[in-house]
């Protein structure tokens, strides 16, 4: 996998939309760099500098980026410009400057910054399984995964898609594993971090998870919210009592069996798309059938 975390979404109606009309369809809402007075901009761009189109396609499923560009304005900077309008405007005028034309000066010093402003860049993919009625997107957090998925829904004119749920409580069944050490699919990891409305936070690293010390968390009601894990002998990952899965990483020995020394770096993405396809599927699969199966209950995104 090149993805390093994992939100799952499930469409609730088939993706119409086939490879190269989804392509146009994104290509009229193309990432453009922020303009003067722009303080950030939003867009597609292509899955790889040497793919000039905006979907790639591989085995049926479908890798898309999106790119924000933010102007980065520093706080500390807009206010010390601030304090020294208002001080120059009461020594100069000898009168105060109330609230509202503060933020006037504010919005000045805004605009001014601006066109001098550094950018930061952030990228965010995903990859669209229709066959499997899948959306996964490479996004530590629901924010910038939604971002994405509402600018997809604005380029393909209508998008029905759900957060899945599971039958049991994920919190309940990980503290499972750690008093039973019994999980068909996901071996226990060294990372653990569980919370307690009374008595906070636990976080527990490089520890062996099967000790009394952390066992004992459980059984006194704390509950699991992230575990680390190793699942199917090839992929470490951290899973979250939301169902996000973050710091995803192939294990040494996958690493090298995968290694993929073609020159042509479409012919590499393509193998790794398609890879990357099949292996969220059966992980899917897998995480479900730990937690009881996916529930028919589901919550409508944004």
């Amino acid at each position: 996998m090149h993805f390093k975390n994992a939100i799952f979404y499930r469409l609730s109606k088939p993706f119409t939309p086939e490879f190269n009309q989804l392509g146009a369809l994104m290509a009229d809402h193309a990432f453009t760099p922020c303009s003067g007075q722009q303080l950030s901009s939003y867009g597609w761009i292509s899955p790889h500098p040497a793919h000039s189109f905006m979907v790639f396609e591989s085995n049926g499923a479908l890798l898309i980026t999106a790119q924000r560009e933010s102007k980065l304005l520093p706080a500390s900077s807009i206010n010390r410009l601030l304090t020294e309008r208002v001080a120059k405007i009461k020594s100069t005028e000898d009168r105060t400057v109330g609230r509202k034309e503060k933020m006037q000066l504010k919005d000045e010093i805004v605009i001014d910054l601006l066109p001098r402003a550094l950018s930061k860049f952030d990228t965010t993919q995903a990859l669209i399984i229709p066959n499997e009625n899948l959306i996964i997107v490479d996004a530590s957090g629901f924010t910038a995964a939604e971002e994405l998925l509402s600018l997809l829904r604005q380029t393909v004119g209508s998008l029905s898609i759900v957060s899945p749920e599971v039958i049991n409580s994920t919190s309940t069944v990980m503290g499972s594993w750690l008093i039973a050490d019994q999980s068909e699919s996901f071996a226990l990891g060294a990372d653990c971090s569980m919370q307690d409305n009374e008595q906070g936070k636990a976080v527990f690293k490089g520890v062996d998870l099967l000790s009394e010390h952390v066992i004992g968390h459980v059984n006194d009601g704390y509950q699991v919210i992230t575990i680390g894990v190793c699942w199917d002998s090839n992929y470490f990952m951290s899973l979250n009592n939301d169902l996000r899965i973050s710091k995803i990483k192939a294990t040494d020995e996958l690493s090298e069996a995968i290694s993929n020394d073609n020159d042509d770096p479409l012919v590499r993405l393509d193998t790794d798309t398609a890879r990357l396809s099949l292996e969220f599927q059966r992980l899917w699969q897998d995480l479900t059938t730990a937690f009881g199966g996916e529930s028919k209950a589901a919550t409508q995104t944004a």
